[in-house]
């Protein structure tokens, strides 16, 4: 009776392991802390995979790399404090916390003077660090001249001005002098005289012709005759002097306008 008991206890047994495998395993990846898990019957396979510790650092505490669990704090920076040259800094991670110091100099020698072309350069001792300190002295302003003409205008081309600084000579600006008149003003100013000193003979013969009154018109004619040779001797000069073709043509358009005033009082 006994071993029928037992058979029979040992087929419920082999009944239930087999009707435990029956389950259709959905397995979930191991974590650092579980192992392997089904998640229908919550049966396991295999263990753990553990964390994988990343050392703690001045602002972070140990961390898992997998799963981000932290343990313990972080390790807090090791600041050295700054310098005249270096911001407050971590020793051990090498972050910084505010700006260098700078330097202090009470006193500034100057070493080399600014011009307008270069910086110049003055010197110190730092009281705080004892460093010889050297600093840039910037350059001063150009010194601007008046408009010089560097290429004269004719009548075909433009001519060129500049200003130039009266330190360095430097160019700093340029302008365009524009056509030039190809009659040359003092040119045309004795020429156009030439013509009013026969236009106010017109007007000494006519007053002579009309009048009659022969000796009072002796002494104007004599005056006359005074200014006619000056004009004369310039406008021979005007003559000799190397004329351009618009002046050549200017002079022929005056002496025409002369001889014809002239004609009608049979010459001077």
């Amino acid at each position: 009776m006994k071993k029928k008991v037992i058979s029979i206890l040992l087929l419920a047994v082999m009944a239930l392991s087999l009707a435990g495998c029956a389950c259709n395993h959905n397995w979930q990846e191991a974590t650092c802390t579980a192992p392997k898990t089904c998640t229908k019957c919550g049966e396991t396979e295999g263990e753990p995979l553990g964390h994988d510790w990343a050392d703690a650092t001045c602002e972070t505490p140990k961390t898992c790399k997998v799963c981000g669990e932290t343990e313990g704090k972080a390790l807090g920076h090791k600041w050295i404090e700054a310098t005249c040259t270096e911001a407050k800094t971590c020793s051990v991670c090498g972050k910084t916390s505010g700006d260098a110091l700078g330097h202090e100099v009470s006193e500034w020698k100057e070493t080399k003077k600014a011009s307008c072309t270069e910086s110049g350069l003055e010197e110190g001792i730092c009281s705080r660090c004892e460093e010889n300190v050297t600093r840039e002295i910037p350059k001063i302003k150009h010194e601007e001249g008046e408009w010089e003409l560097v290429k004269a205008a004719t009548s075909t081309e433009k001519g060129l001005e500049q200003k130039k600084c009266k330190l360095c000579g430097q160019i700093l600006s340029e302008r365009e002098v524009e056509y030039a008149d190809p009659i040359r003003p003092e040119f045309k100013k004795a020429v156009d005289g030439y013509v009013k000193f026969f236009d106010d003979y017109a007007e000494f013969m006519n007053k002579y012709l009309t009048s009659g009154d022969t000796t009072s018109m002796l002494t104007d004619y004599l005056s006359f005759m005074g200014s006619y040779l000056e004009i004369m001797d310039e406008i021979e000069s005007l003559e000799e002097s190397e004329m351009s073709d618009e002046e050549a043509l200017y002079l022929a358009q005056a002496m025409l306008k002369i001889d014809e005033k002239l004609l009608k009082f049979g010459g001077m």
